[in-house]
């Protein structure tokens, strides 16, 4: 599987995102503060080709009730449930590759995860 590396990064300074790749780091064509948050492509796209990076809020197409958050953990990207906990006070985990078909992106970051 091949799919491009690429980044997004949000502004907490002008609240604004824009998108970036290490390409345009290296040729310092983007420029951080100090306040912002960067948050990486995922390589999928959700239910309706848009695409999904870290800190995404995704929703279910089939049960709107059910949202989970874009987080990188243990090697891998998951949509951890907002709701749901495991019996260790952990949110519900789930590979974020086994449902990303089903899913859509609500919103496009969320700071309170971060």
């Amino acid at each position: 599987m091949n799919r491009e590396i690429k980044f997004r990064a949000w502004d907490n300074v002008d609240f604004m995102s824009r998108q970036f790749t290490l390409q345009d780091v290296q040729e310092r064509k983007i420029e951080f503060t100090l306040d912002c948050v960067v948050m990486q492509f995922t390589g999928l796209k959700d239910s309706k080709g848009v695409e999904i990076y870290e800190g995404d809020i995704l929703q279910s197409e089939r049960n709107d009730a059910y949202k989970y958050y874009v987080v990188f953990e243990d090697g891998s990207f998951c949509a951890n449930h907002t709701r749901f906990k495991n019996h260790e006070g952990n949110p519900l985990r789930w590979g974020l590759l086994n449902m990303f078909n089903e899913l859509i992106v609500m919103r496009k970051i969320d700071l309170h995860f971060f």
